[in-house]
């Protein structure tokens, strides 16, 4: 009698597997897995995609797009061209908020509903230029800002009328404050001084002015210095802000000021140190309500790190690490994990934290000396730039990794591992990740093979479970005129989480739920292909009876029966 026919049950398939040889790969997985996604335990189509904003050759081919959000208003998108011109998309695409010839690429930290943007390369910031604020409107400008100048007239100190500034003599200067909120370095370059009896008011004449960002001049006052201890060493004493010393303009230029030295409690010594421009970095993030920076040009193992809630302060002296300085290597991002500031270079990760002290005092620690990512390696979870409470998902040459203080043993993309070795390596500063934590899927944008551009979109839906063998990964491809420069995930007007992308061809585009095509073009064929369903076992004689599934559909379905 004939054994009786076994059954070969696929009941649940489980994604791409691109490990090793195609006679190894498990039976509930596919040999090809092309622009395709999950319903549940379906396998479909994916979605096609549409325009979200068409810039109607206003802007040119897209580089780099980054969402940028104002409290109580729509989301805005930053779009940079290959021309070096940064467009505020959304708001207007008449003229670019910011131009910089050789622009090759940006990142951008929001503080305060206010995009602080730099630009780089991805290797470092771009050498000569500085990080710029943008309020959302008008243009851009170079962020921080520099000391008050002289005008035509000296800035003068006099005594006036009747009064109580204490007597001796006494240096002022002049504080911008701009309409971020920064403070200035003190100036003029020379300070006024006026030697005080002791009962009268001082009058100050010729108070500069500023540039159109000035909002408020403060004046700051030593406290009263005995004529013959005067060294005239105007840099030698310590300021103090004066009291009702505020000119709540830019025109003004005097003021009179009447003060008791017990009034003046407010020390201004630290402006003396401030920055008046911040070197472009190669990335910016928040960390512990500071503005951290990294990568600039000839600082590649800088670390800057502005005051609390200020993030356009940094101290020129005490306001920066240096991150294993022997190194060549440029540190290319960072993220906040556990109150722990975690930084990447290419193939190294280090950590250091607030200790409570100036930035120069805190201490690092190296993670791991065989991981790192580039600057767009560090999962974007939503509209947010880092990680969530649980995890972090770093591109690493290795593989997708998770990482939660160490990272896990194995990658997440383990059974893509060929795969992920197709990866260009001379481009991995283009690999880009995004994670749609609702949906539950990842978005990893990648060159693959020769390409020096993204050309692909290996996508993972974890709605099983984030770990290696649950999740189930495809591959997307678009239209080679849509393909993505960079991607992004923004809540659409019903509030759902979509897929974005910029393109070279001047669009961005969206997956949409009513598109059945590419923005009219015919989604690039999807295609699965099944493990090979081994029959045969030992030396025993094995015959194919049947097949039977559920295919729903319009095309071809070849089935092809293989020898061994």
């Amino acid at each position: 009698m004939p054994a009786p026919y076994r059954d070969i049950n696929v009941s649940r398939l489980n994604g791409l597997w691109d490990r090793g040889q195609d006679d190894t790969i498990p039976k509930d997985h596919f040999i090809d897995c092309l622009n395709v996604t999950w319903d549940g335990d379906d396998i479909t189509t994916r979605d096609g995609s549409a325009v979200d904003i068409s810039t109607s050759g206003n802007i040119g081919n897209i580089v780099r797009v980054h969402e940028y959000k104002i409290t109580g208003q729509a989301s805005r998108l930053l779009v940079l061209n290959t021309s070096g011109q940064l467009y505020d998309a959304t708001a207007s695409t008449s003229s670019p908020i910011l131009t910089i010839s050789g622009m090759e690429d940006f990142s951008i930290c929001v503080f305060f509903d206010r995009a602080y943007i730099s630009p780089h390369n991805r290797v470092e910031g771009k050498a000569g230029t500085k990080v710029y604020v943008y309020n959302g409107a008008g243009t851009a400008r170079v962020a921080a800002g520099a000391k008050p100048a002289a005008g035509g007239s000296a800035f003068t100190a006099t005594e006036g009328s009747s009064g109580n500034v204490e007597i001796g003599v006494h240096y002022f200067a002049v504080i911008y404050e701009t309409d971020t909120g920064y403070y200035t370095v003190p100036g003029p370059t020379t300070f006024a001084k006026v030697t005080c009896t002791g009962t009268k008011q001082v009058d100050l004449t010729n108070v500069p002015t500023g540039p159109s960002h000035i909002t408020k001049r403060h004046i700051i006052v030593t406290k009263a210095i005995a004529s013959a201890s005067d060294t005239g060493n105007q840099d030698g004493y310590s300021y103090y802000f004066v009291p009702s010393g505020t000119i709540a303009n830019n025109s003004g230029t005097t003021i009179t000021l009447d003060f008791y030295d017990s009034s003046l409690v407010e020390g201004a010594d630290y402006l003396f140190n401030q920055l008046e421009e911040i070197p472009a970095a190669v990335n910016l993030v928040s960390f512990s309500g500071r503005m951290v920076t990294m990568g600039e040009d000839g600082g590649e193992n800088y670390i800057r790190i502005s005051k609390v809630n200020e993030p356009e302060s940094f101290n020129s002296v005490s306001g920066f690490i240096q991150i294993a300085p022997e190194e060549s290597d440029s540190i290319r991002t960072a993220f906040e994990f556990r109150e722990t500031l975690y930084l990447c270079k290419s193939n190294r990760l280090y950590a250091t934290s607030d200790n409570g002290g100036d930035p120069g005092t805190w201490t690092w620690i190296s993670i791991d000396k065989g991981a790192g990512t580039g600057a767009f390696g560090v999962g974007t979870v939503l509209d947010t730039q880092g990680t969530n409470l649980d995890y972090v998902l770093i591109a690493t040459k290795q593989g997708l990794s998770l990482f939660n203080g160490i990272f896990a043993e194995r990658e997440l993309t383990y059974k893509i591992e060929s795969l992920w070795k197709r990866v260009n390596p001379t481009h991995f500063d283009k690999v880009q990740v995004v994670v749609d934590s609702i949906n539950k899927k990842i978005y990893l944008a990648v060159p693959l093979d020769s390409a020096t551009s993204i050309s692909h979109v290996l996508v993972g839906d974890y709605s099983r479970q984030l770990e290696p063998f649950k999740i189930r990964w495809a591959v997307w491809t678009f239209p080679s005129n849509m393909d993505p420069t960079s991607i992004f995930v923004k809540f659409d007007s019903n509030n759902y989480p979509v897929l974005h992308w910029g393109s070279a061809d001047n669009n961005v585009y969206r997956i949409s739920s009513s598109a059945t095509n590419d923005s009219s073009t015919a989604i690039p064929t999807p295609a699965v292909q099944t493990a090979l369903l081994r029959l045969k076992e030992g030396n025993e004689t094995c015959h194919f009876e049947s097949l039977s599934t559920r295919v729903k559909g319009t095309g071809s379905l070849d089935i092809t029966a293989i020898g061994y």
